[in-house]
């Protein structure tokens, strides 16, 4: 519990000073904060055009599209919170990261604590959770779903995190750079808009088993909507714990190529 106290401790005076660090540039801050608000109206124009020119997805209202989409907003903005991967290659290129590495903390930790984002806390965040309470007023989802979507959400959450974090470090051992990241999550970031089913049952696979996008957004919604039975709840709960360990075990292992310095 001390450790956790210590690492809790660690990583808010961090994101205390990484948030003050980005409002010193006031005009600067002003114009990331509007562009971000810009992005996060975009989803909704984008959801009411699907169902204003045609019949909209099959099997899927606008409201539940609507909550899908801001759901998948929620999800890339914690992620953003808490550390953006496709800043550690560009680091570990110059051997800007060997400044970070603080003992006693870990590879994770000190991740965590240098490489946050404040526009997604600020309009990520708090403006996806407007937009769900909004999609969810009129969907009327019985408060037993939430309960079992919290912890579904939690392990996908989890092992996605995680994936992201092998992906930067696979950025930077293999090909030294980071734009490589940022397009990746870019394509993630619009795939997890839409049901995975649309895509087919091979993207459906892969963003499942091998990408766990689907088990951080998809599923999770799936569970509040009521759509997954025990049996795939338990299986869903399994593998994101699964994959959870598998990433955080391969990170850990691909760290061990960075030489200090940028090599």
């Amino acid at each position: 519990m001390q450790r956790a106290k210590e690492i809790l401790s660690f990583y808010l005076a961090s994101y205390w000073c990484n948030m003050k660090s980005f409002f010193t540039y006031r005009l600067q801050a002003a114009i990331w904060l509007i562009e971000s608000t810009v992005q996060l109206v975009m989803n909704l124009v984008v959801v009411a055009v699907i169902y204003g020119i045609s019949s909209g997805i099959p099997g899927w209202s606008y409201y539940q599209l609507l909550f899908l989409t801001y759901f998948a907003s929620l999800t890339f903005s914690i992620v953003a919170v808490v550390a953006t991967p496709w800043r550690l290659p560009q680091d570990l290129r110059t051997g800007a990261f060997d400044s970070y590495m603080t003992k006693p903390y870990g590879l994770l930790t000190i991740m965590s604590a240098k490489y946050s984002s404040t526009t997604s806390l600020i309009t990520g965040v708090f403006g996806s959770l407007v937009f769900l309470a909004y999609a969810a007023a009129h969907l009327s989802l019985p408060a037993t779903f939430f309960v079992l979507a919290i912890p579904a959400y939690l392990v996908g959450m989890v092992a996605y995190f995680m994936f992201l974090q092998v992906l930067g470090v696979l950025s930077y051992v293999l090909i030294r750079s980071g734009s490589f990241i940022n397009r990746a999550i870019g394509t993630m970031g619009t795939l997890s808009r839409y049901p995975l089913p649309v895509f087919g049952s091979s993207v459906q696979l892969l963003l499942t088993l091998l990408v766990p996008l689907g088990l951080a957004i998809y599923y999770p919604v799936e569970v509040l909507f009521g759509n997954v039975t025990p049996l795939s709840y338990v299986s869903f709960m399994a593998l994101g714990a699964a994959l959870s360990v598998a990433f955080y075990l391969l990170f850990n292992r691909l760290m061990r190529s960075y030489e200090s310095g940028g090599g």
